[in-house]
């Protein structure tokens, strides 16, 4: 049989078969009796009990809100952060941003001998405290058990004297938690124990099962006794939540009894704290209490305060080395930021102004205290008082320097809903700046009042503001090393200063409908950044770009846009092998946002010499090239589409840059996307050239990708795009078939991808021989069209068409022999798609047939009843009037 007779002819047909959580409440307990006085051994009578529900104490305690959880989060933050360390009594004078056990160990090193030891001592009196502290808990503990209640009271009084133990200064607000919270074990021992007797409402001194007012009587006498101050008040307080059981006192002169001795105290520092735990107690227990108990309570601790300042503290703490008063002072700011806070959440408007009216007027008004103040006052009545708390201010000590109240004071400013006057506002504050003494200072508060300006006022005062910032910083520190020439000062900013202008960049960015409208109304703001160190920089350009995403805008502007791309690149730079994964991503895709939205419009030229630029800044970035080279792809269509003025020249250009940008990608499989993508591209601009030329490229590169289904459906791809491709003058229009089909099969598959490519290789070639119903693309003729009745082109087509047939069916028989699940499933699979395929594309005559029974001997039962009927439906249909191809469909595809 010749040749022609065994070889199969491509059909005249369409190509459309190608692919392409009630918290429950109690009640207040009722009781509210008189009582009268026994003996101690009465008080200890075991006598008749009641059971006591365990949640009575808590629920009343709940009735105050959020008390409990800030008392909570005082305690704990006191105990968490204060201890003796050598960096706050010896300072070193070397600079560093290091962690506190590296500033702690440098000072030790600077120390002098008798300086570490005195450091030496406070550590050791503080380990002492803590064991003899953590000793007499476990003492409670057990004569609690132990029923041994007098006892009890010995020890809990014993343990609160340890509180006047103030060498340690550091550590005492620590200390006096630890020795509170006994106080608070003992107080609900002593509360659970009285409650447990029942009430008599006749005389309950006849009562011989004792009753609740003999026990609260006696416990009452008792805590009296004890001799010390500070343990009494202390055990005064916490036995507040027994005062409903006792038979004379009311609660009202309980508080009045404790807040008489807190002034005996005088200027210790226990003062303060025993304060916050008494405003804790009270409104623990009653929250409806009269506020007016603060002021007495505030008033005499402003005087001690004074006192302290102006000689007390230097008498008792003169033997520590460099141990400031600022420094100190420190360790009362939580129980008075605890202490003020209620204050200003339980108490109204006029107990804030007669406190603060209290404060000025009792001596130099205290910049501690006015800066836990500023803290903790609402912002509403900062902006309603603002003029008042100015002259506090401008009247205070210098306990804590004058910027870091105005910077508190501009902050608590910008959570107000609303200013009245807010341009005074802004030039009262303006005038005070002008008058600090330190640059550092300026810029310091700088930050708050921009932020304040860009939220109350329009941006020609931000712009005007930043001007001023800026000229202050070219006068007084060194700008970046690219803008050497732009500033006259020679340091750099200090860390504290660079995260002031950052905010002041924050605020200015956040505050405006986009970066493009706040980058042409506050042009100050570029100039900020020449001042940032190159970790700050990072941080600005990310905000930066992401704000932009956020708020998108035209992105068409070339000032803009060159801004964005020199922050893109400050951003890239900042990444390294080191760097996480999840941030170099991130990144990435940042950047890319910003590179894809770029328009230029019908400027074409000014679009590539931006990817210029964008390919120079990230010369190793895969994803970003790639995100270039797509970006040149898409404004070549959009250029054919648009049939832009010097098309050709246009195109070719835009096309030349994908093609050089393209090698330079470090991942293969995007490599050899982007050669197809360029590949197609060129077709559509009708560059056959670049089209031939990077499918060429394809070819070589697929070798280096690892086999993955992604890049198989890349192959797919490229072997669709060979039916429009056109071969160059004098080169075999197959040749690019046989390269691309032997470069699928030098690769080490681990399935049967190259037997499903050898099968699609057979299809398309019989596609590239037919003669009507073409795919076209405007200008460009494929091969079918430019040797249309060619013999040597047919025949060339049909030798590879049969030669990849039989390489196909080898393959499929060897593939069957790989195991049960092959044999009966895949390869039944795979046969019953070539059957169909083959039918669709090439002329039923005895060769095909043949191949076709070949094909259908491989089926066995394993391609299922379902399928060999719907296969055997559309053989019928494809051999339509052709006896030799119904009785093939009879023979292997009958419902029989």
């Amino acid at each position: 049989m010749s040749e022609n007779q065994e070889s199969l002819q491509a059909q005249n047909k369409d190509i459309d078969v190608l692919r392409g959580f009630e918290r429950k409440t109690l009640k207040e307990s009722p009781l509210n009796i008189l009582e009268h006085q026994v003996s101690v051994n009465e008080a200890f009578d075991t006598g008749a009990k009641k059971e006591v529900d365990p949640f009575t104490e808590s629920s009343r305690r709940n009735t105050a809100g959020g008390m409990e959880s800030r008392w909570s989060k005082y305690k704990n933050f006191c105990l968490a952060s204060f201890q003796t360390r050598a960096s706050d009594f010896a300072k070193s004078d070397v600079s560093v941003l290091f962690s506190r056990r590296v500033r702690d160990r440098l000072a030790e090193l600077a120390v002098t001998s008798d300086e570490a030891a005195q450091i030496t001592l406070m550590q050791q009196n503080e380990e002492r405290l803590r064991s003899k502290i953590a000793e007499q808990a476990k003492v409670l503990e057990k004569l609690h058990q132990d029923g041994e209640h007098w006892q009890m009271i010995e020890t809990v009084s014993t343990t609160c004297k340890l509180l006047s133990n103030t060498k340690s200064p550091q550590f005492y607000p620590a200390q006096f938690i630890m020795v509170l919270e006994l106080v608070e074990i003992f107080g609900k021992m002593v509360y659970k124990r009285i409650a447990e007797y029942p009430t008599s409402k006749a005389d309950f001194l006849k009562d011989p099962n004792g009753t609740t007012q003999v026990l609260c009587l006696n416990w009452s006498m008792i805590l009296s006794r004890t001799s010390q101050l500070l343990p009494r008040l202390l055990l005064q307080t916490t036995f507040l939540k027994c005062i409903e059981f006792h038979p004379f006192k009311t609660f009202d002169d309980s508080v009045q009894q404790v807040v008489n001795g807190i002034h005996g105290l005088g200027s210790g520092s226990a003062g303060i704290f025993v304060r916050a735990f008494l405003i804790y107690t009270i409104f623990s227990l009653k929250p409806n209490y009269p506020t007016d108990v603060f002021i007495p309570l505030f008033t005499s601790y402003v005087r001690h305060l004074l006192h302290l300042k102006n000689g007390s503290f230097k008498r008792q703490y003169s033997n520590l080395p460099d141990y400031t008063f600022e420094k100190y002072v420190e360790t009362h700011k939580p129980a008075l930021s605890f202490f003020i806070q209620q204050m200003v959440t339980i108490g109204d408007s006029p107990l804030i102004k007669q406190a603060l009216e209290e404060f000025y007027s009792i001596g130099e008004p205290s910049s501690f205290i006015l800066s836990v103040f500023l803290e903790e006052l609402e912002p509403k009545f900062v902006a309603k008082n603002f003029k008042v708390i100015l002259h506090i201010i401008d009247h205070s000590d210098s306990v804590i320097p004058r910027p870091e109240l105005i910077y508190k004071l501009i902050t608590s400013l910008i959570e107000a809903p609303e200013i009245e006057g807010v341009l005074d506002v802004m030039n009262l504050i303006w005038t005070r700046m002008k008058e600090f003494k330190s640059i550092d200072d300026f810029i310091y508060v700088a930050a708050p009042l921009t932020k304040y300006i860009a939220k109350f006022c329009s941006p020609h005062y931000i712009n005007l503001f930043l001007s001023n910032v800026v000229s202050l910083l070219k006068q007084n520190f060194a700008a970046r090393e690219m803008t050497y020439n732009y500033s006259q000062g020679v340091r750099s900013l200090t860390k504290k200063l660079t995260t002031s202008v950052m905010d002041c960049i924050f605020s200015t960015v956040k505050s405006g409908q986009n970066f493009h409208v706040v980058l042409n109304h506050i042009s100050s703001i570029v100039a900020l950044m020449d001042f940032l160190d190159e970790s700050s920089l990072v941080e600005v350009s990310r905000f930066i770009l992401q704000d932009v995403a956020a708020k998108p805008f035209p992105l068409n502007d070339p000032l803009c846009i060159r801004i964005l791309l020199e922050l893109s690149q400050i951003l890239f730079q900042s990444l390294s092998v080191l760097s996480p994964p999840d941030i170099v991503a991130q990144t990435n895709k940042t950047i890319e946002w910003f590179l894809y939205h770029v328009d230029f419009g019908t400027n074409i030229e000014a679009h590539l010499n931006f990817l210029l630029s964008a390919r120079t800044a990230f010369p190793t970035s895969n994803s970003l090239l790639a995100a270039i080279a797509e970006i040149a792809l898409r404004l070549c269509t959009q250029a054919v589409n648009q049939k832009v003025s010097n098309i050709d020249v246009v195109t070719r250009s835009l096309l030349a840059f994908a093609f050089v940008t393209v090698p330079s990608l470090p991942d293969p499989l995007t490599r050899a996307k982007l050669y197809i993508d360029t590949s197609n591209v060129a077709l559509i601009a009708g560059v056959t050239s670049f089209a031939f030329s990077s499918f060429e490229e394809f070819t070589k590169s697929v070798k280096d990708v690892p086999p993955t289904p992604e890049l198989f459906d890349v192959l797919e791809h490229a072997l669709t795009l060979l039916l429009v491709l056109p071969a160059p003058p004098g080169v075999d229009p197959f040749e690019s078939v046989r390269n691309l089909i032997k470069a699928v099969m030098n690769i080490s598959w681990k399935d049967e991808e190259p037997i499903v490519f050898a099968l699609e290789s057979i299809i398309i070639v019989g596609h590239m021989l037919r003669t009507e119903f073409v795919l076209r693309i405007p200008n460009v003729d494929s091969n079918d069209v430019l040797f249309a009745g060619n013999p040597e082109y047919i025949k060339r087509g049909l030798s590879v068409s049969n030669q990849m047939l039989a390489k196909f069916v080898d393959m499929l028989s060897n593939y069957r022999k790989k195991g049960v699940v092959v044999q009966k499933k895949n390869v039944p699979a795979l046969a019953v798609k070539a059957i169909s395929s083959l039918a669709d594309v090439y002329v039923c005559d005895k060769a095909l047939i043949r191949k076709l029974a070949d094909l259908a001997e491989m089926l066995g039962d394993g391609a299922g009843d379902e399928i060999m009927t719907s296969t055997g439906a559309h053989l019928e249909k494809a051999f339509n009037g052709v006896e030799l191809g119904q009785r093939f469909v009879a023979k292997y595809f009958s419902s029989e």
